[in-house]
């Protein structure tokens, strides 16, 4: 019996067990939400070098459906920090050390940053899926056609097919 799962939005940004971003997204990707409508800002590394995520935006405990726009500031490399400030500097509205450029060479370069963090995520996810670390019908269907071991039946739960296949030495 498959328990009916609800998408709310978990709590990236805890005290106590703060989520790696790759692991944030990895998370996200295996409830069902696609990750390239995921926002991300890169802060850089002074704020957490660690690569934790700094902000969430919804809260956590929030339904997530296929209208929400999720948010994830998170404390990693931008193409800002390998970049002369000078490249950036005169963003702000006058020059000065009020730091005003930052917040928007790091807005400015935020679509750049979000695909090299994607592209991450979707990394360490397959690479995870072909270590069977993650469970997922899709992935174990393709598992038995490599076998050329058909399912009866199309909609068959994960563990169904899991049957299946620790029966599979068997043959």
């Amino acid at each position: 019996m498959m328990i009916p799962k609800t998408n709310l939005m978990p709590d990236f940004c805890s005290r106590r067990y703060p989520y790696h971003y790759l692991t944030a997204l990895n998370l996200l990707s295996g409830m069902g939400i696609n990750i390239d409508r995921v926002r991300l800002l890169a802060i850089g590394t002074f704020y957490n070098y660690k690569g934790e995520v700094h902000e969430q935006d919804p809260a956590s405990g929030t339904m997530l459906t296929d209208e929400t726009e999720i948010t994830l500031k998170v404390g990693c490399f931008s193409a800002v920090d390998y970049m002369p400030y000078q490249f950036f500097y005169g963003m702000g509205k006058r020059p000065g050390s009020s730091g005003h450029w930052e917040k928007s060479a790091r807005s400015l370069m935020a679509p750049f940053d979000a695909a090299v963090i994607r592209h991450q995520a979707q990394m360490r996810y397959q690479s995870l899926q072909y270590d069977g670390n993650i469970i997922e019908a899709k992935h174990l269907r393709r598992l038995l056609d490599l076998f050329n071991l058909p399912l009866p039946d199309e909609n068959m739960s994960v563990d169904d097919i899991l049957y299946w296949l620790s029966i599979l030495p068997g043959f």
